[in-house]
């Protein structure tokens, strides 16, 4: 549909005000620019106006024309004949036109989220402190569950008479999977032969294990060798989880130990 200026003049008063509601902003645009709109349309406005009151008339033009047409196809029809200078100097760029955001690989989601709350006997990922320090969270076994209050009590696997009692968010469900795990991702990993989780990076390309357990090579913040080498260690990908707390300060991978013998 196309879009015309009617009879009357615009703006209908000296001191009408720029319309507050408008995303594009004809103001930027230069005085030629704007009469041309004003040509394209076959708007009536005074001959004696200012380039700021031009441009008012010409938003008003649009505020209320896009009411009857969309404002991509309102518009366009006057950018067709101009280049993209016009268009980026008001601040406009159609949807038709904008980089469309690339789909993501996938994103390991909490297993509590998909399966809901952890059940009696199950291994977890438990934090023990309100703080963001390495080492805060370790694993545990899930003695019970109180949905009413969204509590568990859980058993520290390294002192079976310490029952401790912690809200769902202090709560992570584990998974064997490597979905969602990828080279260069920042996580949290149980170190081996202890039952602590600590920050590290996933060192090595992700493999799916076609027989047991997949395990995936990561490097540990502050674990370099007296060389002053960071080694990559293998952990079971069941103990390997995205930081819940969303920490994603740590160490990128050392790519100059990719041909160095593993560390267990």
């Amino acid at each position: 549909m196309a879009m015309n200026g009617g009879a009357k003049k615009w703006p209908y008063h000296r001191s009408e005000k720029y319309p507050r509601a408008l995303s594009v902003d004809f103001r930027k645009l230069d005085e030629q620019s704007l009469a041309a709109y004003v040509s394209h349309y076959n708007i009536q406005v005074r001959p004696d106006l200012t380039k700021a009151e031009l441009a008012v008339a010409v938003a008003r033009h649009f505020e209320i024309e896009i009411k009857v047409v969309d404002d991509e196809g309102a518009i366009n029809g006057f950018l067709s004949s101009y280049d993209g200078a016009a268009s980026k100097a008001i601040g406009y760029e159609p949807p038709s036109k904008k980089s469309r955001v690339q789909p993501s690989r996938p994103v390991r989601r909490s297993v509590s989220d998909i399966f809901g709350p952890a059940k009696p006997g199950e291994q977890v990922g438990v934090k023990l402190t309100k703080g963001e320090e390495n080492g805060s969270w370790i694993l545990a076994t899930v003695s019970r569950y109180y949905p009413d209050s969204d509590i568990f009590e859980v058993q520290d696997e390294d002192d079976e008479s310490k029952l401790l009692k912690l809200p769902s968010e202090n709560v992570e469900r584990l998974e064997d999977s490597v979905d969602g795990l990828a080279k260069g991702d920042m996580v949290l990993a149980v170190f081996p032969d202890t039952t602590s989780f600590y920050r590290a990076t996933i060192s090595k390309p992700v493999k799916r294990s076609s027989q047991g357990m997949s395990e995936v090579f990561v490097q540990f913040e502050d674990d370099e060798d007296e060389t002053g080498r960071t080694p990559h260690r293998r952990v079971t990908a069941r103990y390997v989880m995205h930081n819940p707390d969303g920490d994603d300060d740590g160490n990128q991978y050392d790519d100059d130990e990719e041909g160095e013998d593993d560390a267990v």
